[in-house]
């Protein structure tokens, strides 16, 4: 199955992917990938990669068909909902022979999906922009092949503005490397009554083009 249960093993490797006060919250995750291999939890990281063609049978569940999408993702099966403030944190190295030049879809490195499976906040990665949220820049192309750290603190909340004058208490604040580079107060971050999962890996064109090598690696998860 293209599904895998985290069970059996999490709290083997939690210590290597997640603090110490995180390790003990973790107790199940699943993996999804478009065909065996594609996602690795290896040595205290995640490596995440993005096959050339469509899944491979029987993975088919890491394919969007209608959206034409593939998918290698490492997901958490902790959520976080209306009320919660939560900072979550880790870090992302992009090899020097990363490649995507494919036209057929965005490439998103690390994303906060809702109850429908749609992303609510993206991290987006390309060979000219390099890391990106919200168009504002992570690091750019000349930071592959090193370590970066991402934080993001988030005050999950679902009020509704009365006016154009109100504020809400939802709010979300987004530092790469010790640098915020987005920020964003007074409005609803998560649905009433709706969750917010994080994903970490890679979610982008089903096909790619000659000469892609769409890579990842994440390592030190860790939310509280």
């Amino acid at each position: 199955m293209c599904r895998r249960s985290g069970m059996l093993f999490a709290a083997a490797i939690a210590a290597l992917l997640f603090s110490t006060s995180t390790a003990a919250q973790v107790q199940d995750f699943s993996v999804i990938e478009p065909s065996p291999g594609y996602l690795k939890v290896t040595s205290g990281e995640i490596i995440a990669r993005l096959r050339l063609g469509a899944c491979e049978p029987g993975y088919e569940d890491a394919c969007a068909q209608g959206a034409q999408l593939q998918r290698s993702e490492y997901l958490p099966s902790a959520s976080h909902s209306h009320g919660e403030t939560v900072t979550y944190r880790w870090e992302i190295f992009v090899p020097n022979d990363f490649v995507y030049e494919t036209l057929s879809g965005d490439l998103r490195a690390g994303r906060f999906y809702n109850d429908s499976g749609e992303a609510i906040l993206s991290f987006l990665l390309d060979g000219t922009s390099g890391l990106t949220v919200n168009r504002k820049t992570c690091f750019g192309p000349e930071g592959f092949g090193q370590w970066h750290q991402v934080e993001v603190k988030a005050v999950w909340d679902s009020t509704k503005k009365k006016g154009l004058k109100d504020k809400t208490p939802g709010a979300i604040s987004i530092s790469c490397d010790g640098v915020e580079v987005h920020s964003s107060s007074g409005r609803p971050t998560v649905g009433e009554g709706k969750s917010v999962w994080l994903a970490l890996g890679l979610r982008g064109a089903m096909r790619l083009a000659d000469g892609d090598n769409a890579t990842a690696h994440f390592r030190n998860l860790e939310y509280r």
